[in-house]
Formats: structure tokens, C-alpha cells, sequence
């Protein structure tokens, strides 16, 4: 599973997704080519890159705003 979410704590407001699937690690290269110059960095720093793709099956998410 893969999460990716979005907060704006000034609007009070956000979203996050789950998908769910298949994991495969992006071993080589060629593999890892189309994700290099995508702008994806790793959340902690000083950790070095390790590509997984999810071919997902399921998704869930939701929205949640200001009542």
C-alpha cells in the first residue's frame, strides 16, 4: 500500500489517498529512468532513494474540509 495526502492547516482542509496493490522494487537503472527527474524525494532526510512502484487494485480516499 501507498499513501499520499495533502494538508492546508490555514484553510483547515485536505485529502489523502490510499492505493493499494502489487509492490515491485525498481532495481535497475532503465527501470528507474521515467521517475529520476519526476521531482519524488524521499520524506526523510539523508536517506537515499528506493524507487517501489504499486500496480494498485484498490483505492480508497477521502476529502475532509472545514465544517
Amino acid at each position: 500500500a501507498v499513501e499520499a495526502d495533502q494538508i492546508d492547516p490555514e484553510a483547515r482542509a485536505g485529502w489523502f489517498v490510499l492505493a493499494q496493490g502489487a509492490a515491485h522494487h525498481l532495481d535497475t537503472e532503465v527501470e528507474r529512468a521515467p521517475f529520476i527527474d519526476a521531482g519524488l524525494e524521499p520524506w526523510s532526510e539523508g536517506v537515499p532513494a528506493h524507487f517501489i512502484r504499486v500496480t494498485p487494485t484498490h483505492f480508497f480516499g477521502l476529502r475532509g474540509r472545514r465544517a
